[in-house]
């Protein structure tokens, strides 16, 4: 189905195939490589480690140093995105393929002039090859171990990320832990100073009152003792 589909469903079919696939034969317009949408989709068959060969189709529509351009320009970007330092790039042409499987027998001339002009033998030779009986006897013992090392370092990636998750909440908690213990700290100061604060003026205040009172007092008496005198 593609990528880049109206239907998310055939999206997500083409996805779901990405995994048990030996080889990804990465189909696309040589009128307009490598958009949004597949340069998206080649990381998500990067992160699964297939063997990718890239089928350039609608070669035929273009002239051949126009050919080269998008050949280099596919290959450019293959090993950037990749990371490999030789992507298999081929040209092809489905038209001319079509027409050459309906022109007739195998030899018929315009049958094999199409098949030329479509570069189909090159994909063709190379699918064999690659699939053929040591080396696809071996990619198809090393898928299931390319899926397991894919999920391995998926799961690790979550797991570091939750840990890191983790550690920044502790972090924060141990940080507002922190703040608290000084503002007890502070509001404990603060408290006791207070309250020697308040201790000396209630001493100043019953230092005062007693004064007052013995001063009545002794007004008092003086009078008492006048009078009686």
């Amino acid at each position: 189905p593609g990528t880049n589909v109206v239907l998310q469903r055939q999206q997500r079919l083409t996805e779901d195939f990405v995994p048990r696939a030996d080889l990804v034969v990465f189909t696309m317009s040589a009128d307009r490589p490598l958009t949004d949408s597949e340069v998206t989709f080649l990381q998500f068959i990067k992160e699964w480690g297939k063997k990718i060969v890239f089928a350039v189709n609608k070669c035929d529509l273009l002239h051949e140093d126009e050919q080269r351009q998008v050949m280099g320009f596919v290959a450019d970007n293959a090993r950037q995105l990749l990371g490999v330092a030789d992507p298999v790039v081929l040209p092809v042409s489905a038209r001319e393929a079509l027409r050459a499987k309906e022109a007739g027998g195998p030899d018929d001339a315009q049958r094999e002039a199409a098949l030329a002009r479509s570069q189909f033998q090159g994909l063709e030779d190379f699918i064999f090859g690659t699939l053929g009986a040591g080396a696809g006897l071996q990619l198809k013992l090393g898928t299931p171990l390319q899926m397991a090392q894919a999920l391995v370092a998926n799961l690790d990636g979550r797991l570091q990320g939750q840990a890191a998750a983790a550690q920044r909440e502790v972090a924060a908690v141990a940080k507002v832990r922190a703040q608290l213990q000084a503002f007890r700290e502070t509001m404990e100061k603060d408290s006791t100073l207070q309250q020697g604060e308040a201790g000396r003026v209630v001493e100043e205040l019953v230092g005062r009152a007693e004064g007052f009172i013995d001063k009545t007092l002794a007004a008092s008496n003086s009078s008492m003792v006048t009078s009686y005198v």
